[in-house]
């Protein structure tokens, strides 16, 4: 049994959600910098934004590229699923 082009994209963007998930996440756990969750969402954006539109642009197959907007904004989801995840619990929801 084949792995579906529909399966395939699915696998792949949550794996986009969670690459911007934990980078935020594991930054609060390993460097007790106040805000440090902030700082490091916005240079894993600037990351993903430098892999979908430039990287995969010049490197990948378009069979293999898929959308390169809507993957970054899968990683800017997990990244903004991580900051509202901090804020809870620095507010204590």
């Amino acid at each position: 049994m084949a792995i579906t082009d529909k399966q395939f994209d699915t696998l792949a963007q949550i794996n986009h959600v969670l690459a911007g998930l934990l980078v935020p996440t594991l930054a609060v756990a390993y460097c007790p910098v106040h805000n440090v969750p902030f700082y490091m969402a916005g240079a894993f954006a600037l990351y993903a934004a430098v892999k979908e539109f430039w990287y995969d642009q010049n490197y990948e197959t378009p069979e293999v590229r898929g959308s390169n907007l809507r993957d970054f904004l899968f990683y800017l989801l997990g990244d903004a699923l991580a900051i509202v995840a901090y804020l809870a619990l620095k507010t204590g929801l």
